[in-house]
């Protein structure tokens, strides 16, 4: 090890020496990389080979990270040689290259990083990824599935399509699937068959058949390694043209074309004069600026080149050099901000970083939650990071805001309970917990242990 490890990653390195399938579910910012390269190394210590799934944008990441902490360089799949023992692939070319797989399996440890692919139980266009990852995890003599943040929309159902696939023993896909409950909805010209909730015994039952095998450690729990999270609401009021879109949108009853619609009434340039106020007041500071709206960040770059203020920009369109280039200007102090789309959501190190600036929120928490975590990470070099929430004064984005706490509380229970944790829950009442009745949120009871004809299923 080039590195010491930190408590809690010395916790979790045990835990994956001493069983052969494993859940990592640490929050984002909690070090699961060195903890995972760690029980690789041990793999090749033991003249195993080490496979390593994850996304595109981390592949070069992880290959500093890997020289870093146990001085082996792993190799891309498609350039390794017959004698590389460390090799690393994206999801979407397991699919892609199974055949070529299948003649180096079984691998002695597989490593799937960013698990939540897995999730979606096949309802997914990319479930023929999923699966070509379950076969090479099925196959592997010992693996570990890593996910950070909330799952997917659905948690009951993402969590079981998970497990399953990290090969820890769940029920049958069938027996799952009759505690689920469906509804029709609109989308588009055709009617679709989603998800809405898991019968409370369906879950009960999965959460203790994965205790054995899931690892969990929260941002709570190492709070004097991180920096502290001030936010900053900014209620932004909009034209009267994009107020009324807004009101016109809201009216609508397709689910895909009132997505559309409120996206497009979010394009006001109100939000990008608040933006540039944040700016102007903090000229010292380095900042990352999110925002799903490409031509909000176009019009934000224009007045940024204007006023002479160097910036980088990760918005998909890049090159992975320029990204690379990009994210390395703004850790070197070269720029101070970067004006980022959801292509940085996932394998951006920003912690050079002191505050984030999100204009108009996504209706995701796991996608919120992986934008502060690229500030607020374990090696910070600030003490406080700041969240400015640049948001439309309007009555749809109320409703995300309530949507977006109500997710986060009950993938924090969700966790809690797979966990080996119990909620306080009584049907009628309101849960409080420790670390969401401190922060001023309380839920009606999201699990009814006593569940009656009156009780509705629970919707994870």
């Amino acid at each position: 090890m080039s590195e010491a490890l930190l408590p809690h990653q010395e916790k979790e390195v045990a835990f994956l020496r001493e069983r052969n399938r494993v859940l990592l579910a640490s929050q984002m910012g909690c070090g699961k990389t060195p903890v995972m390269l760690t029980r690789a190394a041990d793999s090749l210590d033991a003249g195993g080979c080490v496979l390593w799934v994850t996304t595109k944008s981390l592949g070069k990441q992880l290959v500093a990270e890997a020289e870093r902490w146990i001085g082996v360089t792993p190799v891309a799949f498609d350039k390794a040689k017959a004698d590389d023992r460390f090799l690393w692939i994206t999801h979407e070319s397991v699919c892609k290259r199974a055949e070529a797989l299948a003649l180096r399996a079984p691998f002695d440890y597989v490593v799937v990083d960013e698990g939540s692919k897995l999730g979606g139980l096949g309802e997914k266009p990319s479930a023929t990824v999923a699966s070509a990852i379950r076969t090479v995890l099925h196959e592997a003599k010992a693996s570990v599935v890593a996910t950070g943040t909330p799952l997917n929309s659905c948690h009951g159902l993402d969590l079981w399509a998970v497990a399953e696939a990290a090969g820890i023993p769940v029920m049958p896909r069938n027996t799952f699937e009759a505690g689920v409950r469906w509804e029709t909805v609109q989308a588009g010209k055709w009617p679709k068959r989603v998800p809405a909730g898991v019968e409370w015994q369906t879950f009960q039952t999965l959460v203790h058949q994965i205790r054995p095998w899931l690892i969990r450690h929260t941002l709570a729990d190492l709070e004097a390694s991180l920096p502290d999270v001030q936010v900053q609401p900014h209620r932004v009021s909009l034209s009267k043209d994009a107020a009324q879109a807004y009101q016109k949108a809201d009216r609508i009853s397709d689910s895909l074309r009132w997505h559309q619609a409120t996206q497009a009434a979010s394009r006001d340039t109100a939000l990008v004069e608040e933006a540039l106020r944040i700016v102007e007041q903090h000229p010292t500071d380095s900042m990352l600026l999110f925002s799903d709206q490409f031509d909000l960040l176009d019009a934000l770059a224009d007045r940024l080149t204007l006023a002479g203020v160097p910036f980088g920009r990760i918005t998909g369109n890049e090159t992975a050099k320029q990204r690379a280039e990009a994210q390395s200007a703004f850790t070197d102090q070269q720029v101070r901000l970067l004006l980022v789309t959801g292509a940085g959501e996932y394998g951006l190190n920003a912690q050079a970083g002191s505050r984030l600036v999100t204009i108009a929120q996504t209706w995701s928490p796991a996608r919120e939650a992986q934008r502060l975590g690229r500030i607020r990470r374990v090696g910070s070099q600030h003490h406080t990071v700041t969240h400015h929430i640049v948001s439309p004064a309007v009555a749809v984005e109320d409703r995300k805001q309530r949507r977006l706490a109500k997710k986060e509380a009950l993938t924090d229970l969700l966790w809690v309970v797979a966990g080996g944790g119990e909620p306080a829950c009584v049907h009628g009442q309101r849960v409080h917990r420790a670390g969401v009745a401190d922060s001023g949120r309380a839920w009606q009871a999201l699990f009814c242990p006593n569940r009656t004809n009156n009780c509705e299923p629970i919707w994870l």
